[in-house]
């Protein structure tokens, strides 16, 4: 039975026009759910992780994402992620003979040919970004989660297993009786292609894992706002070539052993997050990376080298050389890009440096001091929270609180780029300096200080004024700018 036969016979004007009234509404009801997705992804309070109030930090959640710098390079490679996961076997085939299902290419104009194919698409989104949203809702359980060893060499081991079958070891997929059961789901028009979008993107989910996975790993990393509204964007750089295609008749490349390139591509992407997720658990990956040019002219040399003999373009079901290329390439490739991550993560040279000049004295108050020359020591963090909270209300001092974890990337990159920058130094010199450690969410200081100032995700600052009252509060990575700016205004 084809497509068209599941649908019944039409007949007489009315039939005709009530038609055409139904596709309307359906397509109206699409796009508004689409568009409720977004909003929503930037208005529910457990999503926008308790944003603050406008005067804060000014505008919306959205607004002030873009501020911060990272989003847009987060919007765009999450849809570039998506776009590549088009190139690989389990999506690319499916192009063609999707489209033509859904009616796309049997449409009586251009602007119901977009139609159609924009419901395909928002249909995808459907799938994927309310599985942003559940991860996102459930922040501290995957916080609690990736605080645990056992957990994250779990997800390593998982990850490893899917680079497996990315190389080739053995297919992924839907069970035959389920993909074709759900390839029956839909039918032409805007309702049967978006559920046909619904459906292509769960047959499709093998050789999506990759990039789905770090988008959502990058939750703790960029806030839940900005990470729900990649999938979105992820779901929409899937769609596109199905949306041309359907649109324009767009006539794509062959399919060929290039799809394979793209699927090994991915596999050591697998690779090194599963080293990344392992880090928490095996000691010696956390000091596997060391400072200097040097270290970084390895990690990049292997990278590269990787690549070059073989790690994406040559296959394991060649000759013996071509194995032995590929698995070397591998090899290189991973812990290149391991190597760079973790290079990425490490303090700059300077802060170091400064720590280890004579600054013991700082960790008692947490007070930055100055050199000889006038410049600023870098802010050391006490955790011993009654005894700065209370030096601060006898002296009248303010406080700054940060919030972080191991597990936190986010965190990490904050340590790095904003807590050691010397203008935030000479910013917090005045401040007493808290951590909460958030490495084990269900600790009790932290459980007390983060339902006290309301923090769900991390990273977060809290910025205390002299009388002990919170003066700003940032649930978010914050620069350099924003929070000297913030520190400036408190008394």
């Amino acid at each position: 039975m084809s497509w068209n036969d599941t649908l019944p016979r039409a007949s007489g004007r009315r039939t005709s026009h009530a038609r055409k009234s139904r596709s309307r509404t359906s397509h109206a009801w699409l796009v508004a759910l689409g568009a409720a997705l977004v909003v929503l992804a930037f208005t529910h309070p457990a999503l926008a992780a308790s944003a603050p109030p406008a005067a804060d930090q000014g505008g919306d959640m959205f607004s002030r994402a873009l501020r911060s710098g990272g989003a847009l390079v987060a919007f765009g490679a999450a849809y570039l992620a998506g776009l590549a996961a088009c190139a690989t076997p389990c999506v690319y085939p499916m192009i063609g003979i999707t489209v033509s299902v859904f009616g796309a290419k049997q449409a009586k104009s251009r602007k119901e040919s977009a139609g159609l194919s924009a419901a395909f698409v928002l249909g995808i989104a459907a799938l994927y970004t309310p599985l942003g949203m559940i991860v996102a809702m459930t922040n501290s359980v995957w916080g609690r989660a990736l605080s645990s060893p056992y957990v994250t060499i779990g997800l390593a081991g998982l990850f490893a297993v899917m680079a497996a079958s990315m190389f080739g070891a053995f297919e992924l997929n839907l069970p035959a009786s389920i993909q074709n059961k759900l390839a029956n789901v839909g039918g032409v028009g805007f309702k049967g292609a978006f559920l046909m979008g619904l459906v292509s993107g769960l047959i499709a989910s093998p050789c999506t894992t990759a990039p789905f996975a770090s988008i959502l790993g990058s939750f703790s990393q960029s806030g839940t706002a900005v990470g729900t509204a990649s999938v979105f964007l992820f779901s929409i750089g899937l769609g596109t070539p199905f949306f041309f295609v359907g649109t324009f008749a767009a006539r794509l490349p062959k399919p060929g052993a290039w799809m394979q390139h793209v699927k090994s591509f991915f596999g050591v992407v697998l690779l090194v997050l599963a080293f990344f997720y392992a880090k928490n658990g095996i000691a010696i990956l956390k000091t596997a990376a060391f400072r200097g040019n040097t270290f970084l002219a390895i990690a990049l040399g292997c990278l590269f080298v990787g690549l070059a003999i073989g790690a994406v373009h040559l296959s394991f079901s060649g000759t013996n050389v071509e194995r032995v290329r590929k698995g070397l390439g591998i090899v290189l490739a991973t812990y290149g890009g391991f190597a760079l991550i973790s290079w990425l993560q490490l303090e700059p040279s300077h802060y170091v440096a400064a720590l280890s000049a004579g600054v013991q004295e700082q960790v008692a108050s947490g007070l930055g001091k100055k050199n000889d020359d006038g410049t600023p020591h870098p802010v050391i963090w006490s955790e011993d929270d009654e005894k700065i909270l209370a030096t601060a209300l006898k002296e009248g001092r303010p406080v700054i609180i940060d919030f972080g974890a191991d597990w936190c990337t986010a965190c990490h990159e904050m340590e790095k780029d904003t807590f050691g920058d010397p203008r935030f130094w000479k910013a917090a010199s005045r401040f007493l300096a808290l951590r909460i450690d958030g490495s084990d969410v269900a600790a009790p200081k932290f459980t007390s200080y983060s339902e006290k100032y309301e923090v769900q995700g991390l990273p977060a600052v809290v910025i205390l004024d002299s009388k002990g009252n919170p003066a700003q509060i940032f649930r978010k990575k914050v620069d350099t700018d924003e929070i000297v700016a913030a520190l400036a205004k408190v008394q």
